[in-house]
C-alpha cells in the first residue's frame, strides 16, 4: 500500500478543484455557497465572493427549487447517501442554465456531515435546436459537449468516487 502524506492530497485536491471539468460548489447546511470552482462560477456568471453572500436556492430556476430543497435536505440529515437531479440555474444575467446536479455530503473524521458537495455538468443538449453558434471556440465547445455526453455516467461516477475520496482526506485530515 502506497501511503500520501496530507500536503500531497491537499496539492492534488487543489489541483481537482481548480481544473475540474464539472462545476464544484461546497454549500453549508443553510445552502450558502462555502466555495466554488472557478468553473461552477462561471457558468452562473457569478464571482466566488458573490457567491458567498446567496443560496443555491436563490439562483435556482423557481420551479426545480422545491424538489432541490426536498433531497438535500434528505442528504443533510444522512437518510440519503447522494442524489442527482436535472435543474436549471438563473445566471446573474438572468440566463437559465440546465445542469445535470450531483450531491454529495462532506464527512467529517467523526462522522458527521461538514458540508455538501455539488457538482454539476451543463446539459447542452436542452438548448432549443432554433439557437445557433456562429464562433469556431463554440462549435469546439459543442463538439466536447457531446463527448460529455455520450460518457456522462463515467464522468459522474467519477466524479463520485472523488467526492468519496475528498471526504475520506478530511475525515483523516480532521
Amino acid at each position: 500500500m502506497i501511503i500520501i502524506d496530507n500536503s500531497i492530497k491537499q496539492i492534488a485536491f487543489d489541483n481537482i478543484w481548480e481544473n475540474s471539468i464539472v462545476g464544484l460548489a461546497l454549500i453549508d447546511s443553510d445552502g450558502r455557497f462555502l466555495n466554488a470552482n472557478p468553473l461552477f462560477c462561471s457558468l452562473v456568471e457569478y464571482s466566488l465572493a458573490e457567491l458567498q453572500d446567496r443560496t443555491y436556492q436563490s439562483i435556482t430556476h423557481p420551479d426545480d427549487v422545491k424538489a432541490d430543497v426536498v433531497m438535500t435536505g434528505r442528504v443533510s440529515i444522512g437518510e440519503e447517501k447522494s442524489f442527482s437531479m436535472k435543474k436549471r440555474y438563473l445566471t446573474k444575467t438572468g440566463k437559465v442554465v440546465w445542469v445535470l446536479l450531483q450531491v454529495n455530503p462532506i464527512i467529517n473524521h467523526d462522522g458527521s456531515i461538514v458540508c455538501l458537495m455539488s457538482q454539476v455538468s451543463e446539459l447542452i443538449d436542452l438548448i432549443p435546436p432554433s439557437i445557433t453558434f456562429s464562433k469556431p471556440k463554440e462549435s469546439i465547445n459543442l463538439k466536447f459537449m457531446d463527448w460529455v455526453k455520450k460518457y456522462w455516467f463515467f464522468i459522474l461516477f467519477f466524479i463520485g468516487s472523488l467526492a468519496g475520496v475528498i471526504s475520506e482526506a478530511f475525515k483523516r485530515l480532521g
